[in-house]
């Protein structure tokens, strides 16, 4: 799995920058990136997987990786968010050019938000700069399976670079005693 972190102000800018987005689709678009959803359970969203009345919504076992249904909560934030843009039936994200779901998140739009923040991350990075984030800072790795869609926590696991940790210091206790 790759480790992605970016330093806690370039994190803050590119949430910054994505909350600043003037395009209400592609705003909720990249909001949904930020909470771990991947690239095609955003592009295959539709309206009818929103249940507005209960803050939830539904990533269909046909649209994700594990192939079995999945629910999420809908945060204050997002739901403000999705309530501008908000339709009653169809894709929530349709291409303006094709009319059609999208076949990729718009590329020269994530290129030209990447170069205002001077980062390089791919779209998927977001998964894992999401994962690795609060993994190693004391989220419950349960959480954090159940948040990415996980199917298996020993996937989940792999953000962790807490067994690094405790070798490192493991060897230096060591180091301390023997040294004395």
């Amino acid at each position: 799995i790759k480790y992605f972190s970016l330093p806690d102000g370039k994190a803050k800018e590119l949430i910054s920058k994505i909350m600043d987005i003037p395009n209400n689709y592609y705003r909720v678009m990249f909001m949904f990136l930020l909470r771990g959803r991947r690239s095609n359970e955003v592009r295959s969203l539709c309206w009818e997987d929103i249940d507005f009345e209960n803050k939830i919504y539904f990533v269909r076992d046909y649209n994700n990786k594990i192939r079995k249904n999945q629910t999420y909560t809908i945060d204050d934030e997002l739901m403000e968010q999705l309530n501008i843009i908000k339709k009653e039936r169809g894709l929530v994200f349709i291409s303006s050019r094709t009319g059609k779901k999208f076949t990729a998140i718009p590329k020269k739009f994530w290129k030209n938000l990447q170069n205002k923040i001077s980062i390089d991350m791919n779209i998927h990075d977001f998964r894992h700069l999401l994962g690795y984030v609060l993994i190693n800072n004391n989220a419950s790795i349960e959480s954090v399976q159940r948040l990415l869609g996980h199917s298996s926590i020993a996937v989940t696991q792999r953000y962790s670079n807490q067994k690094e940790q405790m070798a490192a210091q493991a060897w230096d206790t060591f180091s301390n005693i023997v040294n004395k």
